[in-house]
């Protein structure tokens, strides 16, 4: 199954650094983590301080209160700004076009 979490950070402008930061030192533990399919970090095409992460994962289910990982994230960045973390559920039965 694969799944998502989605973390955005709305920061200020002079977090950027240290959002960038963070990032960085993490990224070994992101890629050490085996079950994590995929990551990506994306900014905001106007607003310098927001950020969007996702973890893409592929286990046999997804775990609804989030991942180790994202929770850890959550915690070190919400001492930036406010953090919203959801998970996301592939459905693939419902893709247009596919027959189910």
């Amino acid at each position: 199954m694969i799944w998502l979490e989605h973390i955005r950070l709305r920061a200020g402008a002079a977090t950027v650094p240290e959002v960038l930061k963070i990032m960085a030192s993490l990224n070994v533990e992101i890629r050490k983590n085996t079950r994590l399919y995929d990551w990506h970090l994306f900014h905001h095409a106007s607003i310098s301080g927001d950020f969007s992460i996702l973890l893409y994962w592929d286990t046999a289910s997804a775990d609804p209160k989030g991942s180790a990982l994202a929770l850890t994230l959550v915690n070190t960045l919400s001492s930036l700004g406010i953090v919203d973390h959801a998970i996301w559920i592939e459905r693939p039965d419902l893709y247009p076009g596919e027959k189910a």
